[in-house]
């Protein structure tokens, strides 16, 4: 089991996003040659850049919309790398991509290629014509960034929701599913998701002494504002069996910033303490306001029990 960090992506083609104002355009080529990276690393070398038609490649549709947050490199995405990429592009006389080139490289070859792969294969152009009206070849320059945005304000409010994880013997996760959870659930909770698997040391954590072949574990995630919330989820329900119980102090400036944030209470095998306060330090809350409408700084806590049902 591991908190999840889930960022919100942005990615944009710069100047001609929706949204954007439309600050690049088509660059015409220059007769002193390219600008473009050297090509002494193994790459194909750029063909020559073509004489200036008398009428340009236009792009068919909007160029924001060859680009999706699904595009972003996910090494890149988890890495927090961002950048931006200016690329021309070679246009054959169809009005595809015959050759993109790195003109101005974001200093990330991992997202330098994924730009020229995305744009190859997504862009499509009206073709150059010449004097005559026949097609021709022409390039195209632009810049693509890559931005990881941050993420809206969370409200700072009570939050309660439950994940509960089947888990056989051996400590494979064989299924999972979630209760209570919000569209806007917190970035730093644990929840489940299609696909998740469990180390097998961290699921047998999970599964505590039980003697069961399948074991419903379930993984209760809370953030309360006040010490009576706290101590009611520190007590557990009797119903229950505590198998792990952690739980963080942490305090909220008045811009809605987490200033510190300290583990309070632990209990369980050590396989289940999991890092939340690097998670919540990288989470902002919208600002409070006190009675007299100024704004206050807030402390919370932030509680997670692995349980089961008495029965097993």
């Amino acid at each position: 089991m591991n908190l999840r960090k889930i960022l919100v992506l942005g990615v944009f083609l710069a100047g001609l996003s929706q949204g954007a104002s439309a600050v690049t355009t088509n660059v015409a080529p220059s007769s002193s040659g390219t600008s473009s990276l050297s090509r002494d690393n193994g790459k194909p070398t750029p063909p020559p850049i073509p004489p200036e038609p008398a009428h340009r490649a236009t792009p068919r549709g909007n160029p924001g919309d060859w680009v999706v947050q699904d595009d972003y490199p996910e090494e890149a995405l988890y890495t927090d790398i961002a950048g931006e990429v200016g690329f021309r592009l070679f246009l054959n006389t169809m009005g595809k991509v015959a050759f993109c080139e790195v003109i101005a490289s974001s200093g990330f070859e991992i997202l330098d290629n994924a730009a020229c792969d995305v744009i190859s294969m997504r862009a499509s152009f009206k073709p150059a014509r010449n004097g005559e009206g026949r097609p021709v070849a022409d390039t195209w320059t632009s810049r693509l960034v890559w931005r990881i945005p941050e993420p809206a304000p969370q409200k700072f409010e009570e939050k309660h929701f439950v994940s509960v994880y089947s888990i056989d013997e051996s400590g494979k996760l064989v299924s999972c599913s979630n209760r209570n959870i919000e569209d806007d659930i917190l970035d730093w909770a644990a929840f489940c998701e299609s696909g998740d698997s469990l180390d097998e040391t961290v699921g047998l954590a999970m599964r505590g002494n039980s003697g069961k072949k399948v074991v419903q574990a379930e993984i209760a995630t809370n953030l309360v504002l006040t010490e009576v919330g706290r101590d009611r989820l520190l007590e557990g329900a009797e119903s229950q069996k505590t198998v792990a119980l952690l739980a963080w102090r942490f305090d909220v400036d008045a811009s809605g910033a987490v200033k510190s944030c300290t583990m309070v209470r632990q209990r369980g095998d050590r396989a289940l303490i999991t890092d939340v306060c690097s998670s919540l330090y990288e989470v902002h809350f919208v600002p409070q306001a006190s009675a007299d409408r100024s704004t206050t700084g807030k402390s919370a806590w932030f509680v997670m029990r692995v349980s089961h049902q008495n029965d097993q």
